[in-house]
């Protein structure tokens, strides 16, 4: 969360820095163009952040555990760093200006980068749409023929800590345990296997039977288990 907050921020900079760039090229002074380039960024800052806001509280909403954590530490930084870039970096130019100092939006490397770039997107718009409807079209035909698999980190789980008196390997773990954890449907169940601490130790969460309230459902659990962990210790 914090590594995609940071990048946000950044890009929102970037935007800002970009479009006064593109009203000095056009020969405005450095105050009106300080000021265009601000007014001109904002529309797509805000959409950027609003959206990538909205899937934060998505994520929130249904999420648990780590999603969750990750949900809130995202929503907290957009919001800061949408006020850094529109407010903070504001004043801290206008300072600047009102003290003479000079201002620079631009490297001798990068003055002239990009500038006479021509691609014509719109004119290949069609062949982007009918890209972009192959995708969607796929996306939606695997929507209902397959359905969405929701992970632990959406539906919970029951979770477990266990020690090996050696390092153990966590895909070879996970494999055998994807093979006890079956309904009787034959839907397998594939654990999530971290390690947990020392390379010895690892914690394993799975949703095999997690609808299942009964009493003996915990136990039916543990003994699927331990009969996994049996075969990883032969």
């Amino acid at each position: 969360g914090i590594v995609l907050t940071i990048g946000m921020s950044v890009d929102a900079n970037v935007l800002i820095y970009e479009r006064i760039r593109e009203e000095l090229s056009g020969g405005k002074g450095i105050r009106l163009a300080i000021k265009d380039g601000y007014d001109k960024a904002y529309s797509a800052i805000i959409d950027a952040n609003v959206t990538t806001l909205l899937t934060g509280i998505i994520l929130y909403t249904f999420g648990t555990g780590p999603i969750k954590g990750f949900a809130t530490t995202l929503i907290i930084g957009i919001l800061t760093s949408l006020f850094s870039a529109i407010f903070i970096t504001r004043l801290i130019i206008s300072r600047r200006l009102r003290k003479n100092k000079e201002i620079k939006f631009s490297t001798k490397l990068t003055e002239g980068a990009f500038k006479n770039t021509n691609i014509d997107f719109i004119g290949k718009r069609k062949k982007f749409y009918i890209f972009s409807g192959i995708i969607i079209l796929l996306g939606m035909g695997s929507l209902v023929t397959k359905g969405l698999n929701y992970g632990v980190d959406f539906v919970g789980g029951r979770s477990y800590v266990v020690r090996f008196d050696d390092s153990v390997d966590n895909e070879k773990l996970r494999s055998e345990l994807t093979t006890i954890f079956v309904d009787n449907d034959g839907l397998k169940y594939a654990p999530q296997v971290k390690t947990f601490g020392d390379d010895n130790q690892v914690k394993i969460t799975t949703k095999y039977m997690i609808d299942d309230n009964t009493n003996g459902a915990d136990e039916v659990v543990e003994a699927k288990l331990n009969e996994g962990l049996a075969k990883m210790a032969m």
